[in-house]
């Protein structure tokens, strides 16, 4: 309980500091397993060939930034998902608090305000029961999640809390569509098209 009420208050008090109008928020969080992986790579491609790493910084959460010391691309960061370091985890708060969209296919990393954007890329066998992995106490806040296709509609709602309105249907059993090249600018950023 104390956990919870701590952080709605962190919340609040990071939601009036970074995302005021003065604050620009050009980041977009990028989290797969196994890193750079997923379905989150070729999403990751798509944003490389449109030249959005000019327009924002790309930061990827990963296990062990240290293995891509060498990985030199234009505003594309590293930055580990889990660390014990007080001012690691401050850090990654702050990257979360500041970014413009959030994508991911494993660890769900959940909305700090409205504005954000956050898109359930998903990984694994889509028939496979979700709920253990969801928390009935929280709503899921995505605005969009990747589905097989509209046969699992009324499953994929009950066991993602997400409604169907909000699903992007992709196939199976390789996700063609994430994996083919083509126009995700209206998926990513709806606000902006």
């Amino acid at each position: 309980m104390l956990i919870r009420q701590t952080k709605k208050l962190l919340r609040k008090i990071a939601e009036k500091v970074f995302q005021s109008s003065w604050y620009p928020n050009r980041k977009i969080i990028l989290e797969s397993n196994p890193d750079l992986g997923s379905q989150t790579y070729p999403v990751f491609q798509y944003m490389l060939d449109q030249k959005l790493n000019e327009k924002y910084k790309i930061i990827w959460l990963v296990k062990d930034k240290t293995k891509y010391r060498d990985f030199k691309v234009r505003n594309v960061y590293f930055r580990n998902y889990e660390t014990n370091s007080l001012f690691s985890r401050i850090a990654r708060f702050y990257l979360l608090c500041t970014s413009r969209a959030i994508l991911f296919s494993h660890k769900y990393v959940g909305k700090i305000f409205d504005r954000q954007f956050l898109f359930y890329l998903r990984h694994g066998s889509f028939i496979k029961s979700r709920l253990k992995h969801c928390q009935k106490t929280y709503p899921n806040e995505c605005d969009a999640c990747v589905c097989m296709s509209h046969f699992f509609d009324e499953i994929e709602e009950k066991q993602m809390m997400i409604p169907h309105e909000r699903f992007v249907y992709t196939g199976y059993p390789t996700d063609d569509y994430i994996l083919e090249a083509k126009d995700y600018s209206g998926v990513l950023f709806p606000n902006e098209h």
